[in-house]
């Protein structure tokens, strides 16, 4: 996992080296987002590998997805780095990567602040991009941390409002946290004004 961690960060920073500042850069900018958290396919991958969680058909299937609402902050580092904070919720049963059951049904929140590296300015109409990020959950009284890496798209609508699109693993690199999927699609518009 530090491997996959080290070359997406050397990949962002990389992309961010060769930006060029004569293209726009993203403006403040706010989203919402639906997503889904998938903690099946994880923990099938982990306890067999990939390749067996595939011929077995043992990965989470829409059902066993939990949904949930997140809204974020965006804002352009430079033409090729944006960076966001996100705050996620859903209500979910929640036991720890040690089994430890925390709850049923209650209120799962996340928050996070994240570097995505895109490949292309955001004068294209869609962008691919590589994401990562430090972050807290919170479920009950029970506090975690996490660390989101993920690839994503971006489509550009007007240059003013954006869908995204976005897969990441979350790895809980805590205690009380647990490792899971999270896929979302959301609308992020810019606020305030224009700098042309």
């Amino acid at each position: 996992m530090r491997t996959i961690l080290a070359v997406v960060f050397i990949s962002m920073i990389g992309i961010s080296a060769f930006s060029q500042e004569t293209f726009p850069v993203k403006q403040r900018a706010l989203g919402i987002h639906f997503f889904f958290n998938d903690f099946k396919t994880v923990s099938a991958i982990r306890s067999s590998s990939l390749s067996s969680t595939l011929a077995n058909k043992t990965f989470g299937k829409m059902k066993d997805m939990v949904p949930g609402l997140g809204i974020s902050y965006w804002q352009g580092i430079n033409s090729h780095l944006d960076f966001s904070t996100n705050l996620n919720g859903s209500f979910l049963d929640y036991t720890t990567r040690e089994g430890k059951v925390l709850g049923n049904q209650s209120f799962l929140m996340e928050a996070d602040a994240s570097l995505h590296g895109k490949m292309l300015t955001d004068q294209y109409w869609v962008v691919p991009y590589l994401s990562a990020g430090l972050g807290l959950s919170k479920y009950k009284g029970y506090f975690g941390a996490i660390m989101p890496v993920g690839v994503g798209l971006q489509v550009n609508i007007f240059d003013e409002t954006f869908i995204m699109i976005d897969s990441q693993y979350r790895l809980g690199v805590s205690q009380n946290s647990d490792h899971h999927f999270f896929h979302s699609i959301g609308i992020v518009g810019n606020i305030g004004r224009s700098k042309d």
